[in-house]
């Protein structure tokens, strides 16, 4: 009986001592705690993969979306018109006989269609022809650059010497413009020039101008300008 109690109180030694290491083996400062292993993670489709990268990077802007649409508009009112006398000169030695023609003026312009579906406000465009037109109207122009014309002022008069011919003019009858000759060519652009210097073009996107002078039905001339 004694050795069985002996015995018994040695198993009873060895439990409590194998229960307590092994309560400071789990617990103990010197010892992480053993983590759960997490279950692996599914693998991400390729296409996901591919949208997520897409939506981090900045959206660029394209181009092809909004073309930028450029529009003429072409101005050809009947009241753009002016009755001028002339002679067109040919040589040092030639020129016609003064006489008079009635002039058509007619514009195109070019510019970007704004979102609200205008190009400007081009009724000012028509005022500005309208306006041009009676500065010269019901004169006799002479050309102010010819090689082969010389102005002068006498006795109250303007004198054109061509040629040794001497054709006097009342001031208020003559506009002398900075032209070579009186011709459709030189017309157009000379007014083609004045509508470029104009705050009405400077001011608004325009890209391209064309000026059309006639004298004649079926006759004219044509002056372009383009910013290209």
């Amino acid at each position: 009986k004694l050795v069985n109690r002996k015995l018994v109180n040695r198993k009873h030694l060895m439990k409590s001592w194998l229960l307590e290491g092994s309560a400071i083996s789990t617990y103990s400062g010197h010892h992480e705690p053993v983590q759960p292993k997490s279950a692996p993670s599914p693998p991400l489709d390729a296409n996901r993969v591919l949208l997520r990268t897409l939506e981090r990077q900045p959206r660029a802007a394209n181009p092809m979306t909004e073309p930028t649409r450029y529009t003429t508009v072409e101005i050809a009112k009947q009241a753009l018109n002016f009755s001028i006398a002339h002679f067109t000169i040919f040589s040092a030695l030639h020129r016609e006989d003064l006489h008079g023609h009635n002039f058509q003026l007619e514009c195109k312009v070019t510019a970007p269609l704004s979102a609200d579906g205008l190009l400007f406000d081009y009724g000012i465009l028509k005022k500005l022809l309208r306006d041009l037109c009676d500065e010269i109207d019901e004169q006799v122009i002479l050309p102010g650059n010819s090689p082969y014309l010389t102005l002068t002022e006498s006795d109250g008069y303007t004198i054109a010497i061509f040629n040794n011919e001497r054709l006097p003019f009342l001031p208020r009858d003559v506009t002398v413009l900075p032209i070579a000759n009186t011709t459709v060519e030189e017309f157009s652009h000379y007014f083609l020039n004045k509508l470029r210097n104009h705050s009405l073009i400077k001011d608004n996107p325009i890209v391209a101008l064309s000026v059309k002078v006639s004298s004649s039905p079926g006759q004219y001339g044509i002056a372009d300008w383009s910013l290209q």
